[in-house]
């Protein structure tokens, strides 16, 4: 009797010991693909890197006011251009690394890993180099301006990148460093800069074609172990002089009546040549474009904005100063055209509110008021001859 339960007993811990063994292989589903979401907002993307698994899903969604795009460097995939509000989604069928930029705006990059599987744990990263830019306001000198110190952690390049709407837009130009301490760098612009403007001196990695400068492409900037890319805006001054005064961007305007479908904005201050334009107001925000007039740099007064549709009166509009980016005298928004921003990072811009006409004068003169004077003329001589004649038979 104890050898049968004993038996029994050693069969029952067998049989519980291959349903644990079996359990986690019955239990394992394949991996459902996922949708991954990047934002792209204030020339930006974000998460500026993604790591996702094959099958998984990338939907970019422009929640910003300019149109940009998703373009990988390699022509794997081109969202094309996604317009404010829209989006844009790829799905990735093979593990790799995807580096992808704006085509509108260069600097605005973006990596996206796909693995082929689960992650493994992650080793501990390695010593960040420093790495750092330091560069003064200063002026042109023969077409260049002179980087005072560029630490590089690896071959390079330090670029000049143009400053676009307060942030850095397309290179101007592009030399070479090598790892360590570089001082006194010479870059060459490849056009003129005018006093006032500003510059944005970059560190760029080398690392496709070695020798070549490729970005966008390979030779993407390159960040702190904070994650800030390693640049720094200076000024253009005068030669031999203090900095010019900064250019103040501004619009002036009041509430007014549409007179012959227009508006009139009363003052506009542009720091570079754009465009003044009129939005409607789509619930207390700018919305469609209604009109716009091309403005030069510096003042401008009394500029006429006609219309394309009514405005009826209590509407509101909404004048915005915009840039001249893109094909220069031709409007592009959404575009390279984007709104002009002041230094605290605010649209220029002002809301208006569409006022009835001034009603007209009463007529003083005129066909309606000579007959009346005719016609009154006549009832007094008619009742003048009348009183004569009573007065004679008396």
């Amino acid at each position: 009797m104890a050898r049968r339960i004993r038996s029994v007993g050693i069969l029952a811990l067998v049989s519980l010991i291959a349903l644990f063994a079996l359990t986690p292989l019955a239990g394992a589903a394949p991996r459902a693909a996922e949708t991954k979401t990047v934002t792209i907002k204030d020339f930006e993307f974000a998460p500026k890197e993604l790591t996702i698994n094959v099958g998984d899903t990338v939907k970019w969604e422009n929640d910003g006011p300019s149109t940009h795009s998703a373009t990988s460097t390699n022509g794997v995939f081109d969202s094309g251009a996604i317009a404010a509000g829209e989006d844009f989604s790829f799905t990735f069928t093979t593990a790799g690394t995807f580096n992808y930029a704006c085509k509108f705006h260069d600097i605005m990059q973006g990596t996206i890993t796909v693995g082929a599987a689960a992650p493994a744990p992650a080793a501990a990263p390695a010593a960040q180099p420093t790495v750092a830019v330091d560069a003064g306001d200063q002026p042109v000198v023969d077409g260049a301006i002179t980087v005072a110190s560029v630490t590089a952690g690896q071959d390079g390049w330090i670029a000049a990148h143009l400053d676009e709407n307060g942030a850095p837009g397309k290179v101007l130009g592009q030399t070479a460093v090598k790892t360590g301490d570089n001082k006194d760098v010479k870059i060459k612009l490849s056009e003129d800069v005018p006093v006032g403007g500003k510059l944005w001196p970059m560190l760029h990695i080398d690392a496709g074609t070695i020798g070549t400068y490729e970005f966008p492409g390979a030779d993407v900037p390159v960040k702190d172990a904070a994650g800030n890319i390693v640049m720094k805006q200076i000024t253009v001054t005068a030669a031999g002089g203090a900095p010019a005064a900064e250019a103040k961007d501004a619009v002036e305007v009041d509430n007014q009546a549409i007179k012959n479908n227009s508006i009139t904005i009363e003052e506009v201050y542009a720091s570079k040549d754009g465009w003044i334009v009129a939005h409607l107001d789509e619930n207390g925000a700018p919305g469609k474009v209604l009109g716009h007039t091309a403005v030069k740099a510096g003042e401008s007064k009394d500029v006429v904005i006609t219309l394309s549709e009514g405005v009826p009166v209590g509407g509101k509009l909404w004048p915005m100063l915009h840039i001249d980016a893109g094909t220069i005298g031709t409007y592009e928004f959404p575009g390279a055209d984007v709104p002009v921003k002041d230094a605290a990072g605010n649209i220029v811009m002002k809301q208006i509110t569409v006022t009835a006409a001034p009603a007209g004068l009463p007529k003083t003169g005129g066909e309606d008021n000579s007959l009346a004077l005719i016609f009154s003329a006549l009832v007094l001589l008619i009742a003048g001859g009348l009183l004569m004649r009573r007065m004679r038979r008396v």
